[in-house]
């Protein structure tokens, strides 16, 4: 069970990770072919970027990962499926907040806000790297009924 979830994980943040690259791909050799016309975005704009790019990469995770641990501290367990859904919302998140800061990079907000919201997403991309110990350890923590079962 536990190569099946990784497996399943892992396609799908390579998936996210190379969307990823060819849009900042994409964005860097727009930079550098219309280098004439590039000019700094309005600040309404740059915030919108910043915050969106925030809440999506790490508190709509966070919260999410807060509602399943309740879920699970009311129920008992959670099944495998409730699990995969939980890691896909978490990752579609984090993919959003990735597109938001990529667009503030095409924009070229403001770069504090920028380096932030980059870091930002940096973060939940990194708390997104599938690994079969952190995924035994979250699926114990998680209580997942198929694993506790199967052992």
């Amino acid at each position: 069970m536990v190569k099946e979830i990784y497996r399943i994980l892992r396609n799908r943040f390579i998936i996210i990770c190379v969307i990823l690259l060819i849009l900042v791909g994409a964005i860097f050799m727009n930079h550098k072919i219309n280098r004439s016309i590039l000019e700094i975005a309005s600040y309404s704009l740059s915030m919108i970027c910043f915050v969106s790019a925030v809440i999506f990469s790490v508190c709509i995770p966070i919260v999410i990962r807060l509602l399943t641990f309740n879920d699970v501290k009311t129920n008992g367990t959670i099944r495998k499926k409730k699990y995969l859904q939980f890691k896909n919302i978490v990752l579609l998140s984090v993919f959003i907040g990735s597109v938001f800061t990529l667009y503030g990079y095409y924009a070229l907000i403001y770069e504090g806000l920028l380096t932030v919201s980059l870091l930002c997403t940096l973060y939940g991309i990194y708390s997104l790297i599938p690994s079969r110990k952190t995924l035994e350890i979250e699926l114990i923590e998680f209580n997942v009924e198929d694993y506790k079962n199967r052992k």
